[in-house]
């Protein structure tokens, strides 16, 4: 019988949470996971090369928005947004597939988040409140 793959949600967050260093920072990250019943893997994480970011880089100021991230993965990580992180799989490979999506998916929200909150109109109006 073979034994079931879970995606691992500690991994997302820390993946979560370097990729958005190494793209605000603009600086590759010596990473090293060690994950159970394989081999540590050592790598690079290079930053995003998207050029609709490049006004969050140049606006931030190198640090994340830790209560914002915090939210985003309390809220993505629930069974309610992403079920597939509470799923087995057969194979590693499909259980890392799904942990990239959802990494995709928390780094895109982020961005967004804080490009909206850039916008002179959204500037302007958390002012009045």
């Amino acid at each position: 019988m073979a034994v079931p793959h879970y995606p691992i949600r500690a991994f997302i967050k820390f993946s979560v949470t370097a990729q958005l260093t190494a793209d605000l920072t603009g600086h590759s990250l010596a990473t090293f996971v060690d994950r159970p019943g394989e081999r540590p893997d050592r790598g690079q994480l290079a930053p995003a090369q998207e050029d609709r970011y490049s006004p969050l880089v140049a606006a931030a100021s190198t640090s994340l928005d830790l209560e914002l991230l915090r939210d985003l993965l309390q809220t993505a990580l629930q069974s309610d947004h992403h079920p597939e992180l509470y799923e087995a799989y057969p194979t590693q490979a499909e259980a890392r597939a799904v942990e990239q999506a959802v990494i995709v998916a928390i780094v895109e929200t982020y961005k967004t988040i804080k490009l909206n909150q850039l916008q002179p109109q959204v500037q302007n109006l958390n002012a009045l409140l």
